[in-house]
């Protein structure tokens, strides 16, 4: 098991290269202190940065000094797989070589020797870093994302469901041998036409591991009216723990309770590209130590 039953937030540290947004250790150990217990690492494996060249090797340093951090705040990571997949990389790799912020292309679903590269990249992250305290999860390709809102007309994509579903539970399977968990991390443009099948075969795979998901941003994007709605549309699926979005910290008291009556948990950044916060303050740290006691 790697998130306590007791877990009802988790902090996202968006780390996209930009200093003023990512966590210091300092900032961690405040967030430990608050009572958090595990942070999500949006763009740990930037697999573009950690290898710029078909001919140079993996530079991990940068993921290690994040997992490094984290360890010295005892706090746990959770590390989405994977944010950005290298440009060198043959064109048939890629449904579209379309850049998504800092995130490089979508993959091509059907491409089986892309399929053997991402499995062997991802048994070599997870032996680097396995213990107890880091997870691994599914979120490819691009913004360390669940894929099917990228695709043109907003989740609209070509691939048959099958095929898609078939990619989702062939990665899972490495990553369900961690800690016996299975998760997925998505925004929540799609449809639950898109969604059902994918959880649909996520629990037919794997039935007795333990399902999460993190919904980006929910509340905020798209508005407090849809919330209940997309929240009872995810209660069919009675073993998935979701932790949705509190639109920041300054979000929490209004949303919070709505996320807990509809049976959701609480995800969200203290700082983020989005907002004007470049440190944590002590009024974040109230924020969050009343959040969590409103699920005590």
């Amino acid at each position: 098991m790697f998130i306590d039953p007791d877990e009802y937030i988790i902090i996202m540290d968006l780390n996209n290269r930009m200093e003023d947004v990512a966590l210091t250790l300092d900032e961690m150990k405040m967030l430990k202190s608050a009572g958090v217990k595990t942070i999500y690492f949006q763009a740990a494996v930037r697999w573009d940065i950690m290898q710029p060249s078909a001919d140079a090797p993996l530079d991990w340093s940068i993921l290690d000094a994040f997992v490094e951090n984290m360890s010295r705040a005892g706090l746990k990571a959770l590390i989405p797989f994977v944010y950005s997949i290298p440009g060198w990389k043959p064109d048939s790799y890629f449904y579209s070589r379309e850049i998504r912020g800092q995130a490089y292309g979508v993959p091509n679903y059907e491409n089986v020797e892309l399929a053997a590269e991402l499995d062997e990249f991802i048994e070599e992250i997870i032996d680097r870093y396995q213990g107890d305290e880091v997870q691994v999860i599914y979120a490819i390709p691009a913004n360390g994302e669940f894929a099917l809102h990228l695709f043109p007309a907003h989740g609209r994509m070509d691939y048959p469901m099958e095929l898609f579903t078939s990619w989702v539970v062939d990665r899972q399977r490495l990553m369900e041998l961690q800690h016996g968990e299975i998760w997925t991390a998505y925004h929540p443009y799609t449809d639950p036409e898109y969604w059902s099948p994918v959880y649909g075969a996520l629990f037919s795979a794997f039935p007795f591991a333990k399902h999460y998901g993190i919904i980006f941003t929910y509340v905020q994007h798209i508005g407090r009216k849809h919330i209940r709605e997309r929240i009872q549309e995810n209660q069919k699926w009675e073993a998935m723990t979701y932790f949705a979005g509190t639109e920041y910290i300054q979000g929490m008291r209004e949303n919070v309770p709505i996320l807990k009556a509809g049976g959701a948990r609480m995800f969200t950044a203290p700082k983020h590209n989005f907002q004007k916060h470049r440190k944590i303050e002590p009024w974040m740290l109230e924020e969050i130590e009343w959040a969590i006691s409103q699920y005590a």
